[in-house]
């Protein structure tokens, strides 16, 4: 079973009752630009506001953990994205386009404390009223499910407070004491798998 499995079930949950929509290839379609700062938190589904809350100190967990983040990052270059020992996690947060206010592509792992946790912020907002619009499409309790059973997970190491523009990230990673808490959800969820679909 590949570390990949907890990002591919939740992709197949929100994608099981999704009604199919015809899609414009054409170009003509429009962008819709969505401020984080306009974003109603309280209308959105609360267990997709914690899991990226959670995503969000996990990421913070890395950059003060600069030991085991390196040897994340070496570990994904001599695996490939199959292999149990590859880092989905990290791999994600190494990929995010981020722009500096100069217009210039900057790393994740290189952005100054305030602006990351700035951007963990707004990130929190906007990827959860994106799973939230496509749990409303779905219908599907399962992928509400998925979102309930990784945020229990991530409470049996780290019960981290709830969201809020004011979330101190230092705070929360204190409270997570594990060697490598990736490693610790991917675990946990195996064996959820596992136990829900024997053989």
């Amino acid at each position: 079973m590949k570390k990949n499995i907890y990002y591919l079930c939740f992709a197949v949950f929100l994608m099981a009752s999704c009604k199919k929509e015809s899609v414009d290839l054409s170009g003509t379609s429009k962008t819709t630009t969505v401020y984080a700062q306009d974003i109603n938190m309280r209308a959105i589904d609360p267990d997709a506001v914690e899991y990226y809350k959670d995503f969000a100190v996990l990421a913070e967990w890395y950059v003060d953990h600069p030991t085991v983040l390196r040897s994340e990052i070496d570990k994904n270059k001599t695996h490939s994205f199959t292999d149990s020992n590859y880092n989905d996690f990290i791999a994600e947060l190494s990929t995010l386009a981020i722009l500096d206010s100069n217009n210039k592509s900057i790393s994740f792992f290189d952005m100054p404390d305030e602006m990351r946790h700035s951007f963990l912020r707004d990130y929190v907002k906007t990827e959860a009223q994106f799973v939230n619009e496509k749990l409303q499409i779905a219908q599907n309790e399962s992928a509400d499910d998925y979102l309930e059973a990784r945020n229990i997970i991530f409470d049996r190491f780290a019960n981290t407070a709830t969201f809020s523009d004011s979330i101190n990230f230092d705070r929360e990673v204190s409270k997570i004491s594990v060697r490598n808490p990736y490693e610790e959800i991917i675990d946990d969820m195996k064996e959820i798998i596992s136990t829900t679909n024997p053989g």
